[in-house]
């Protein structure tokens, strides 16, 4: 959020759309389902339900960095708490990144290594790291794609270099790890977020932008 207005990218464009309720306001995340458009400040969350928008939860929902979820349930997560919206809200023990299509809750810490699945039904929690097939044990990021793969950016801060060096990428089918190093045009950068939109991977780097045809990974 920029100038006082949200940047909506269309066929290869950037366009400027002004929300008056947001002017001001640092944004975090964004996400779409059938529940309404999410948008996540520094302050407030907001969501847009064809019509207008409107702030959505309680005053404690600030600084909501993280919104995922399926068609009909929605993550809300800040760096110290989580909340799940099905139609009903309600505080998660725990913070949590990513909810996925079976309802797993997903989290890493960024400052040491380590990826983290939790299963609600269960009440079970399991550990990844590389020894478990993902490339390297340092999470930055994560998403899902249209199959309810999850895709997990992995970087690390490489002191010799004095910068982050991302190592490549994970995906994980719910069975399965497969890796993508040393993909070409996303080195040396730490991921931000990322997000599949049809047959494309938005990737926000630490300094810029790109879009990535699903073949390209294949």
């Amino acid at each position: 959020y920029k100038d006082n207005s949200l940047f909506k990218y269309s066929q290869g464009k950037w366009e400027k759309v002004d929300v008056p309720q947001l002017r001001n306001y640092r944004c975090n995340a964004i996400f779409e389902n059938d529940l309404g458009l999410w948008m996540a400040t520094n302050q407030k969350v907001m969501r847009y339900d064809g019509k207008a928008w409107k702030i959505f939860g309680n005053r404690r929902m600030r600084n909501i960095q993280y919104l995922s979820g399926t068609k009909k349930c929605l993550l809300l997560s800040s760096s110290f708490r989580s909340y799940l919206y099905d139609g009903k809200l309600r505080q998660l023990n725990g913070s949590y990144k990513l909810l996925d299509h079976k309802k797993n809750l997903w989290s890493f810490d960024s400052m040491s290594p380590g990826l983290y699945r939790y299963i609600p039904e269960k009440n079970e929690k399991k550990e990844y790291g590389k020894k478990d097939g993902l490339l390297h044990d340092k999470v930055s990021c994560m998403t899902l794609d249209s199959k309810g793969n999850r895709w997990f950016a992995l970087s690390d801060i490489d002191h010799k270099m004095g910068q982050y060096v991302l190592y490549g990428l994970s995906c994980f089918d719910g069975k399965k790890w497969k890796n993508f190093p040393g993909i070409k045009n996303l080195s040396a950068h730490n991921v931000w977020k990322m997000i599949f939109v049809k047959d494309k991977l938005y990737v926000l780097f630490a300094n810029g932008f790109g879009i990535y045809e699903v073949c390209f990974l294949k």
